[in-house]
Formats: structure tokens, C-alpha cells, sequence
């Protein structure tokens, strides 16, 4: 007999070891079989490369993998446009643990390292939910771990790859919350808290407002007098305020980089204006409730965005019956439904909905807390679970029949409204799913046969199955093998480039993958794609003729070469040929490689005047005759000149007469052009520039020969029409890629290359020669023969960098409104620059004051629960 119960105990265990293993793997194969469906590696020919994850996120792994090999710097990198800080980037990107797995991994193979590392997080997602609310380890649980794991907010925000890991420690966190309250323990919600902050700091400042929430919630609901005490509340205070602490050698940095971004506080935008009607919120609880324009924010579009609250219609039913079940605690109901209802008012009202976002609107991607809400539904389910048992069957039967009331109003209330996601057939499936759930459930009370449970955890994967598809299905991912042959294409002429010259300048290129390509690269680039990016220098290389579109800056197809030289832009990989001045190096595959004999050092000596000269002036040309003449005064010649434009051509296009500036085609159904004809002055090269007041895309052609796209997102900077010989007659034709053309500035001008000889000897003979030079440390010599007393650097002014002349530490000026100078006196001088992230120190000393003292609350907590068990 007792051989019996020894074997019998032994099963159990093993029993219960398998089932967290099952929460785990049980998420991990059902998105496994969703990516199989959709042709995702590795049986199809798609990656998980989608949105932001493909245009950014991608580049930002790959050059942390520079990083943490040491080949990049940390704290600084020259592959952010001009350069730029990274402290910023590293917070909100790059600091979840998962990502040294990268290592393992080279730059063609990163899609799949994204993957496996997606892969993990979801079934980490279903591990940590089910350590949450299961304390005796039943298997019961996996409906509810895997519901969370792959609830619609994994399903359709997982490309945002860095948010995942506060999902992972939300449940951890939740359990800490308990841990204090009941056991009072707070390690684990201190250093899940900690994780979450540390990880992402954005979704840590919303897991800051719900801890704070839900401890109210568990504090007030608590039924143990002993747990209700000042105890228990300096616990939750002290290590709430020791977890962010903790964190602070990350987040001060980042702060401080953050300033300038994209994200602007704007008070009057905490408005209790509406975000979306009421009741369309009800449309997202049932299956496949998604459709690609719910992420669409900030800009025009026929979608209203909503929340993606769905996580499966059997958590739904348990959930209705957690409210419903007598035997439950009234103040935990009424908790749970206040904790709710704050969220949906979140959801609901602008001012609110900023609020968790950082007080900031968020672009794409909205209501990126919504995975709280879901958290709550399947917390609430899960309890509504356990106390079904302690009611009877015809109890848990009227409260069914309620909850499918319910979901029959909410198929009443959102039945005509106009989301394509809306169809009989999502809303039949989820009725039918729930009622089915909901039978089964009933049977397994009153026959208590595991295997019926095991049909509604079948029944429950086949549900998240089916929604996983359906949402993920609307995506456009990236194939494999063009990722591959892009890179492959770029890779080898960049590797040329780094192995022949060993100096430290810019390259770039004129075909790209991405706006990200110097971060996935590895060089030292003019384009960037980030939250993080600021928007001075984004602007500035707006008005210099690049890309600009208020995101991102795009080196694209280039600006004029003057913009290159004083960018110090040596080389330039083209599958196109250009032309002078540009001398063709070497060429491997399609690509070309192009060097630049007129690229400024990164340094040199330049007139005062480069503090004064602004960056404003919308014309282009103009304006960088404006930056060349401040930096060398004693020439006094413009580099640009305009070429005589003949009077404007109209091919089946007509003026129109509701504005001055629009051209619309006489005969929609064949081709109109806008064409401007010129007789070239020189030899030199020409360039043009259009101006719009609305962006509609058009084609634009030179003598016969395709330019490109023009009036485009990607496509619109400072044309390179090329070197033609004096005297030749050139045709430009702009063709509209639909009925109408915004035009209302056609600049063409010449850069006189004899004059950008002039300047570039005078610059370049007092340029900093860098000995030493690395993303955050550069040192050299200049010598100043010419008696200016200021120090040019192409360097974008931070206060992070620290400038030492000859030892001495030297205040920086800022130059053009977005680079540095120092003044140098006369003679041969030792130039360094350190960059020093500001907030690093003062975070680390926060952080290391943290944590020693919660190794001493530890060791002594730990000595009072030895002494108390003695």
C-alpha cells in the first residue's frame, strides 16, 4: 500500500512538471502552424519581417550585434543620420535579454533569429501566466496561459518584438503584488517591476500605473485583517520605488536623449474628446476582429481605431461567469469591474489614452496598453473557473445563458457598423464557439470526465488558432530571399570600401533595402528610421535637398554633390553610373563604387560664420551657397547657378482655375506631361528641384531617359539630371501617375565645379587629421595656418560630447543651428572628443544605491525568516 502511494505521489509530480512545460509549448506550436499556414519559414518563403520590424527593427539587431562584439559604440553611433546618441534607441529597442541570442546568428540569418526569439517570447507569455494563477499546478490552467499568450495584442503587435517582454512579466509582476499582500515578499514584484522598466521602458511606465491599480485592487479585496496594514503598504512603496530606482543607470539616459524627438507634450491635447463610439468596442471581443487600418494612426484613413481586447470566447464565458458567481466576493467583483471600466474609459477618452501613452499620441500602433485589459479578462476568467465548482450546475446554466444574451446585444450593437472585419461568419464561429465551451463546461461539471476538459482546451487552441490566422493573415511580410539578395547585394562593396580605405568618413548609397541600412549595414550613413531620431536634424537634411518626410531622413538618390562633400560623403555605391566628379573605384556584382575626391574631413577650420548662418531659407540652392560662403568667406562665389528655364510645355495638362499651381489632364485616359526645356551653360553637373503644395506621385524623365519616381513618400529630394555639355539642349518631363500635378517651384541649377575645387583646397588643407577615431571617441591634429579661430566639426552638436583642445577641456558652439565648433588658436593644436552619455553617471550612482540596499533588505529578510522558523 505504501509502494502505492509512493508511485501514485511520484506521478503526480512528474504530472506536475509537465504542465508548465505544456504552457509553454502549447502557444509556441499553435503560432508555429499559423506561421506555416501563412507561408512563413521555415516551410514557406516569408519571414516575420513586417511594418516597423522590417523597416527598423531589423537594422537596430543587426548593429547591436556590431555593439556587443565591440566593433560599434554603445552610447553613440555615426550610423544614425549626421550621428546621433543611443541611449534613447538602446531603452526603448534593444534591451531585452532575449537579444543575445543575435550573436548566434549573421546578418542574412537575422529574420530567423527574429523568429525563434518571437517564438519564445509567446510561449514564455503562456509559461509565466500559468505560474501566475496556479498555485497547485492543474492542468486546467493551460486554457488560460495559452488564451494569454496568444491574445490578439501578441497576435497583431508581436512585430513590435521589444514589448513582449513586459507581457512575459506582467503575470510575474501580479503574482509579486500577491506575494507582498499576503506572504509579505517583495523580491519578485521588485525586480519583475525592475525587468519591465529596464526591457521597455514605454509599456514600464504603463505597467507603473497598473501595478499601482492593482495592488489597490488586491489590497482592498483582501479579507485577512492581518494583511492590511502600514507593513504591507511601505512594502509595495518600498520596493515600487526601489524597482524603478534600480533601473535609473537606463532610463536617465534615455530621458535625456529623448529630448528634441519626435514626441512633443502638448497640454491641450488632454481633451475628454471621444476616440471612438461606444459600442464599437464590442466589436473586438469576437474572433478575428483585425483588420490592417486599426494600426493606421495619424494620418487619413476610413478606419476608426479600437483596441485589441480579444482573447478567446471561452475565457469571455468564464469571465461573464466571474462576475455573475455569487459565491465570489462582491468587493472583487465590483474591483475588477472598476479596474476595467478605467481602462475602457482609457480607451475611450483622448486625455486618458495620452496619459498611458506618456502623454503623447502615439503613431500607428494605438492603444498599446490594450494588453492589460486582456490580462484582466483572463485573471477574471480564470477565478470565474475555480468558483464555478462552488455553485450549482443550473446556477453556472442561467449565468451562461446571460453571458450569450450579452454577446447577442453585442452582435445586435455592432452588426451595420463599418469595419470590413465585421462578417456573419467571424460572428457565427464565436457564437458557436462560446455556446459550444459553454455545454462542454456544464458536462465536465456534473460527469467531471477529464477528457470533456481536454475537448475544451482543444477547443480553446482551435479558437486562438483560427484568430491568429485570420489577423496575421492581412500583413505583408517580407520574403526571405529578397532580404537575403539585398543584403548580399549591398554587403560585399560596403566590406570593399571598409578594407581599402581605413579613415573615418560617410558613405552611402543610391539603391536601399530600408531607411535603416547603415544601422544594418554597419557604416557610416545619412540615413535613419526611429522614434528616437531628432527633428533638427531631420529637418536640416530636409532643407540640404535629402529625404525628409517628418519620420525619417533618406539619403535616397542624394542631394547635390556639394552636400556630399561638405557631409563628408567619400564614397557612394550607385548600380546606376555617375558621372563627374565622382571616379569609379571598383565593381562587384550590379553595384558600382564611387569616391568622392572632394569629401571634407569630418573636421576644419571655418569662418565665424558658420554660427550665425541659418538653415531656414526654403531654397535649396540658395541656401547652400548661404552654408558654403559662411564656412569660407574669402572666395565670395556661389557654387550654384540657375539654368535658363524655357516657358513652361502643357501635354494634355491644363492649368487649373480653382488653383494657380494645379495641373490637370485635359483627357484622363492617356498620358499628360509637364515639360521644361533648357540650353545647358556649362559643362558642369545640373540639378532640379520641384516643389509642391500636395504630394501626387509622378514619373520624371531627362532627354528620354527615366529618372524615377518624384512627389513620392521615398522619392522626393534634389535631382541628379546629370552632366551634359555646354550648349546641349535638355528636356525635362514630368508625367502624373494619376489625373493631377501639384507644381509650384521648378528650380534647375549647375554646380560650378571650379568653385567647389576653390573651396574644398582652402577647407581641406587645415582638415583634422584623425589618429584615433571611433562612434564615441575621436582624436587628431589640426593646424591652423590660416589664422580662423574656429573649429568646424560635421558632427551634430550634443551635449554628450566633450571637447578637449591640447588637454583642456573646450565649451562646444553650436554651427548651422545643428553641428559643433570649437575655437583654436592659431598653430598645430591636439583635437579629442569623448562622448559621455549625459544621465549615465547620475544613473548609475541611483542604480547602485538601489541595489545595495535591497541586498540588504534581502539578507535581512532572510535572517528574520531564519530566526522565525527557529
Amino acid at each position: 500500500m505504501n509502494n502505492l502511494k509512493v508511485r501514485a505521489k511520484k506521478m503526480t509530480t512528474k504530472k506536475n512538471k509537465l504542465w508548465p512545460i505544456l504552457a509553454f509549448f502549447i502557444p509556441v506550436a499553435l503560432m508555429m502552424l499559423i506561421y506555416v499556414c501563412i507561408g512563413i519559414l521555415p516551410t514557406g518563403e516569408k519571414t516575420v519581417l513586417t511594418i516597423d520590424l522590417n523597416t527598423q527593427y531589423i537594422a537596430f539587431f543587426s548593429y547591436l550585434r556590431e555593439m556587443l562584439t565591440g566593433d560599434r559604440g554603445f552610447f553613440y553611433s555615426f550610423s544614425k543620420t549626421l550621428g546621433g546618441d543611443m541611449a534613447g534607441l538602446n531603452a526603448y529597442y534593444l534591451m531585452s535579454p532575449f537579444n543575445l541570442l543575435l550573436l548566434l546568428f549573421s546578418t542574412e540569418q537575422l529574420p530567423i533569429a527574429v523568429e525563434i526569439i518571437t517564438l519564445l517570447k509567446i510561449g514564455l507569455c503562456g509559461l509565466a501566466f500559468y505560474l501566475c494563477i496556479t498555485k497547485n499546478k492543474t492542468w486546467h490552467g493551460l486554457i488560460f496561459s495559452t488564451s494569454y499568450a496568444l491574445m490578439a495584442y501578441n497576435i497583431v503587435y508581436q512585430q513590435n518584438i521589444m514589448w513582449l517582454d513586459s507581457v512575459i512579466l506582467l503575470p510575474l509582476l501580479v503574482l509579486g503584488i500577491q506575494r507582498i499582500i499576503k506572504e509579505r515578499t517583495p523580491f519578485l514584484y521588485l525586480f519583475s517591476l525592475f525587468g519591465c522598466i529596464v526591457t521597455n521602458y514605454y509599456l514600464g511606465f504603463m505597467i507603473c500605473i497598473f501595478s499601482a491599480l492593482f495592488f489597490l485592487y488586491q489590497y482592498l479585496c483582501c479579507t485577512e485583517k492581518q494583511n492590511k496594514n502600514i507593513a504591507v503598504l511601505f512594502q509595495y512603496g518600498a520596493s515600487s520605488i526601489l524597482g524603478g530606482g534600480l533601473g535609473m543607470y537606463v532610463i536617465l539616459p534615455a530621458l535625456k536623449s529623448l529630448q528634441g524627438g519626435k514626441a512633443v507634450f502638448d497640454i491641450s491635447m488632454l481633451t475628454m474628446s471621444k476616440v471612438f463610439p461606444l459600442r464599437d468596442f464590442l466589436s473586438k471581443i469576437f474572433i478575428g476582429s483585425f483588420d490592417y487600418g486599426q494600426i493606421v494612426t495619424g494620418q487619413p484613413h476610413r478606419y476608426i481605431p479600437l483596441p485589441n481586447i480579444y482573447c478567446g470566447m471561452i475565457v469571455l464565458v468564464f469571465a461573464g461567469i466571474f462576475f455573475l458567481n455569487k459565491k465570489i466576493q462582491i468587493q472583487k467583483r465590483l474591483g475588477m469591474f472598476f479596474l476595467l471600466t478605467i481602462l475602457l474609459a482609457s480607451f475611450y477618452l483622448k486625455g486618458l489614452n495620452m496619459i498611458w501613452h506618456g502623454f503623447n499620441e502615439p503613431t500607428w500602433f494605438p492603444f498599446r496598453f490594450s494588453f492589460l485589459f486582456s490580462f484582466l479578462l483572463i485573471y477574471a476568467g480564470w477565478h470565474g473557473y475555480c468558483a464555478a465548482e462552488k455553485v450549482s450546475i443550473r446556477y453556472n446554466f442561467v449565468s451562461q445563458v446571460m453571458i450569450y444574451i450579452f454577446l447577442l446585444i453585442c452582435v445586435f450593437l455592432t452588426w451595420n457598423r463599418p469595419y470590413d472585419f465585421l462578417m456573419p461568419q467571424k460572428y457565427l464561429v464565436s457564437i458557436c464557439i462560446a455556446t459550444t465551451g459553454g455545454i462542454i463546461f456544464l458536462l465536465y461539471l456534473k460527469t467531471q470526465k477529464q477528457s470533456l476538459f481536454l475537448m475544451l482546451l482543444l477547443l480553446g487552441c482551435t479558437e486562438l488558432f483560427i484568430n491568429g490566422h485570420l489577423s496575421l493573415s492581412v500583413f505583408n511580410y517580407a520574403d526571405y530571399g529578397d532580404y537575403v539578395a539585398q543584403v548580399q547585394e549591398a554587403e560585399p562593396a560596403i566590406n570593399y570600401i571598409k578594407q581599402h580605405d581605413n579613415d573615418f568618413f560617410r558613405m552611402e548609397k543610391t539603391f536601399g533595402r530600408k531607411e535603416c541600412d547603415p544601422m544594418l549595414l554597419n557604416y557610416k550613413g545619412l540615413s535613419h528610421y526611429s522614434s528616437c531620431e531628432k527633428n533638427h536634424i531631420k529637418y536640416f537634411m530636409g532643407q540640404l535637398g535629402f529625404r525628409n518626410n517628418g519620420n525619417w531622413a533618406y539619403y535616397n538618390r542624394g542631394s547635390t554633390y556639394a552636400a556630399d562633400s561638405l557631409l563628408a560623403v567619400k564614397y557612394l555605391c550607385s548600380e546606376t553610373e555617375l558621372g563627374y566628379p565622382y571616379e569609379l573605384q571598383e565593381t562587384i556584382g550590379k553595384v558600382k563604387i564611387y569616391k568622392n575626391p572632394y569629401a571634407l574631413p569630418f573636421g576644419f577650420m571655418a569662418d565665424d560664420s558658420v554660427l550665425d548662418v541659418s538653415i531656414d531659407n526654403p531654397h535649396k540652392f540658395q541656401l547652400q551657397n548661404e552654408l558654403w560662403n559662411s564656412m569660407e568667406n574669402s572666395i565670395g562665389k556661389d557654387l550654384f547657378f540657375p539654368e535658363k528655364l524655357s516657358d513652361i510645355q502643357l501635354i494634355n495638362m491644363e492649368k487649373s482655375q480653382d488653383s494657380p499651381y494645379t495641373y490637370n489632364k485635359i483627357d484622363p485616359d492617356h498620358l499628360g506631361s509637364v515639360v521644361y526645356t533648357f540650353t545647358a551653360q556649362t559643362d558642369n553637373p545640373v540639378f532640379a528641384w520641384f516643389g509642391t503644395e500636395t504630394m501626387k506621385a509622378a514619373k520624371i524623365y531627362v532627354n528620354g531617359k527615366l529618372l524615377g519616381k518624384y512627389f513620392d513618400p521615398h522619392y522626393y529630394d534634389i535631382l541628379r539630371l546629370g552632366n551634359f555639355k555646354k550648349g546641349e539642349n535638355v528636356k525635362i518631363e514630368i508625367f502624373p501617375l494619376t489625373n493631377s500635378l501639384s507644381l509650384t517651384d521648378a528650380w534647375v541649377y549647375y554646380q560650378d565645379m571650379n568653385v567647389t575645387k576653390d573651396y574644398f583646397r582652402l577647407l581641406s588643407q587645415e582638415g583634422l587629421k584623425l589618429e584615433v577615431a571611433s562612434d564615441d571617441f575621436l582624436s587628431g591634429v589640426v593646424n591652423n595656418i590660416s589664422g580662423k579661430n574656429l573649429l568646424f566639426l560635421t558632427i551634430p552638436f550634443d551635449n554628450g560630447w566633450k571637447i578637449f583642445v591640447d588637454g583642456k577641456e573646450t565649451s562646444a558652439k553650436s554651427a548651422m543651428g545643428v553641428f559643433m565648433s570649437v575655437e583654436i588658436p592659431e598653430g598645430k593644436h591636439q583635437i579629442t572628443l569623448k562622448f559621455e552619455a549625459p544621465g549615465l553617471k547620475q544613473g548609475i550612482l541611483i542604480s547602485s544605491i538601489c541595489g545595495v540596499t535591497i541586498l540588504i533588505w534581502v539578507f535581512l529578510h532572510r535572517t528574520k525568516k531564519r530566526m522565525k522558523n527557529k
